[in-house]
């Protein structure tokens, strides 16, 4: 009798030692349900593409968790706000109640989403006469070139177009020049109170939409995009800008969020939504670009797409490789016109955004229309843009690509915009890895932009006491 007690108990202890680890198991699995891979996932050989994909598969499966943050500093660092602070410091409580129950109130009566009003991909862009005009034509002629057969909207406020310009864009297959059918009034259009970009993606016949700046270029056909999984497991992706928000912005307050320095403001030069699933959020950000109160806070429409997506917790993708830009290297002639030649500053003039995988996919040209007037040399290395005036010498981008380290950008006024990543002992900046731009982004591409017209330089005198800047070339080994 005894050995077959002692037998049953050492079953009935097996089974619960058992059943301990496989609940102990089951829990760890849950909290962190990544797929079991073998050795030899680890020790055979992948080209570094591979392993960029592979990598980007498992972040995507990475589970939710909160981590630690840190409080945005005081201080705006985008210069657009800095001159906001006075501005934010006088708005009252009152006004932050009623803000904040005017876009509550707004929510509630958002409709469901129109089942069969919108379906398939495209691009929606916007545009307005002249430089804006050519700027598009470029953008449009480019992206046919590069074989993406996406069909494009292109909006504008009734007027803003002439007939020719309406027709030549028509000749781009597969393009519709659209007109907003919201009614606003002349004053506003050009004023950051009103936006046409969330209005004009709200009214595109497409369910998916890639938004695109008139004045960014992609750098191959970018209809992959919808077809991530970064994407189709999200409701939108979103790209980062230099900028770290300000905790003195009263909009934190009137949303109820945490403004976290981690988080870097939003680029919405390209943007990537699921109407559907984003239906909501879209819809509240129209409404955040009409709102005056909200906009002599937030000073244009950037912000409110990632404000709008996280206030009413509606997931989004957003890219974690930071941003880099492209410029040149130059020196300052004084108005004598001696130049110290010794002494070399970098001018970055446009935002180079990446994919989820980490490659290279727009170049938003955010600030070359403010250098319009520079004399960018010949190009006599890269072989389509020899004879060509090339303004894109230099890529520039911090080493450390993580999207938490937080470094600054500043601008600088030389007579021209510039735009620079500033180097240092400080965490805050990362050591600066620099090459010859035309490595990374294939001169074909610049040199038929070029082509189609989407570089617009013009000539100017300068004023007497001027300090002007001289573009060099820089020797790349």
């Amino acid at each position: 009798m005894l050995p077959f007690l002692l037998n049953r108990a050492f079953v009935l202890t097996t089974l619960l030692c058992l059943g301990f680890i496989l609940t102990i198991y089951f829990v760890q699995y849950n909290q962190n349900p990544l797929p079991f891979f073998s050795s030899v996932f680890f020790t055979e050989q992948h080209t570094e593409s591979e392993w960029s994909e592979l990598y980007a598969q498992i972040e995507l499966l990475q589970p939710y968790e909160e981590k630690t943050y840190t409080k945005c500093p005081y201080q705006p660092s985008n210069s657009i706000y800095k001159y906001s602070l006075r501005y934010w410091k006088a708005i009252n409580d009152t006004e932050i109640r009623q803000a904040k129950f005017n876009w509550q109130s707004f929510v509630r009566t958002i409709p469901n989403y129109p089942h069969g009003n919108y379906s398939g991909y495209g691009i929606v862009s916007s545009t307005s006469t002249n430089e804006n005009f050519q700027r598009t034509l470029a953008q449009i002629k480019l992206l046919r070139w590069l074989n993406c057969q996406l069909p494009i909207e292109i909006y504008s406020f009734e007027g803003e177009l002439n007939e020719t310009e309406v027709i030549t864009l028509h000749t781009v297959p597969d393009v519709q020049v659209k007109f907003i059918n919201d009614i606003v009034d002349e004053e506003n259009r050009n004023v950051p109170r009103y936006a046409i970009k969330p209005n004009a993606i709200l009214q595109s016949r497409f369910k998916h939409v890639l938004w695109l700046d008139c004045d960014n270029i992609p750098v191959k056909d970018p209809t992959y995009l919808f077809h991530t999984e970064h994407y189709k497991q999200s409701t939108a992706m979103f790209w980062p800008d230099f900028w770290i928000s300000s905790s003195s912005n009263p909009v934190w307050r009137i949303f109820d969020l945490e403004c976290r320095q981690e988080d870097y403001e939003q680029e919405s030069g390209q943007i990537l939504i699921n109407k559907e699933t984003a239906w909501k959020p879209l819809n509240l950000a129209v409404y955040l670009n009409k709102d005056p109160f909200i906009q002599n806070i937030l000073r244009g429409d950037k912000e409110t797409f990632r404000l709008a997506w996280k206030v009413l917790k509606v997931p989004f993708y957003f890219i974690r490789k930071f941003l880099a830009v492209g410029g040149f290297d130059y020196v300052k002639v004084d108005k004598n016109g001696n130049r110290n030649l010794s002494k070399t500053d970098f001018c970055g003039h446009t935002t180079i955004q990446h994919d989820p995988k980490g490659d290279i996919i727009f170049l938003h040209l955010n600030a070359i229309k403010y250098n319009s007037y520079i004399k960018y040399p010949v190009e006599l290395k890269h072989i389509p843009l020899i004879g060509k005036q090339n303004p894109w010498k230099t890529y520039r981008r911090y080493s450390n690509t993580h999207a938490y380290f937080r470094p600054q950008i500043i601008d600088t006024n030389n007579s021209d915009w510039c735009t620079y990543l500033p180097m240092g002992e400080h965490d805050h900046y990362p050591p600066v890895f620099e090459t010859d731009f035309h490595t990374l982004v294939a001169a074909n591409i610049t040199a038929k932009y070029i082509d189609y017209g989407g570089l617009l330089l013009k000539t100017r005198r300068r004023k007497t006491k001027e300090t002007r800047i001289e573009v060099v070339d820089r020797i790349w080994n």
